[in-house]
């Protein structure tokens, strides 16, 4: 809670159970292959906020001497990492083995 108001994230009190909420029902979503695009939609927006938000905060207190540190602080943080993996289920799909494909018999 204390990192959601130093964060100045709205409603601090509802997100501290909304955000663990969409992570945990979104990370069964893409592990199961169940909507997963959509799923993975969804946490790419929470790593956006969080990247915005907790990870400006951490490469802040980094202290970066210029630019180039600056982004490479960025490229560290885990949050990007998963924004890339995320982005890539979203455009390219969960693929053939998907749980939803094999119970409807979709394609």
């Amino acid at each position: 809670m204390r990192e959601l108001v130093a964060d100045r994230v709205p409603r601090p009190g509802f997100n501290q159970w909304f955000v663990p909420g969409v992570e945990f029902s979104g990370g069964l979503a893409l592990l199961f292959g169940v909507l997963a695009p959509l799923a993975a939609l969804g946490l790419l927006v929470i790593c956006l906020v969080a990247a915005h938000t907790s990870g400006k905060r951490r490469i802040i207190a980094n202290m970066p001497i210029d630019r180039a540190d600056y982004v490479d602080d960025v490229l560290y943080l885990p949050e990007v990492l998963y924004l890339v993996m995320l982005l890539v289920v979203v455009l390219a799909g969960p693929g053939p083995l998907r749980l939803d494909s094999v119970l409807l018999g979709a394609p």
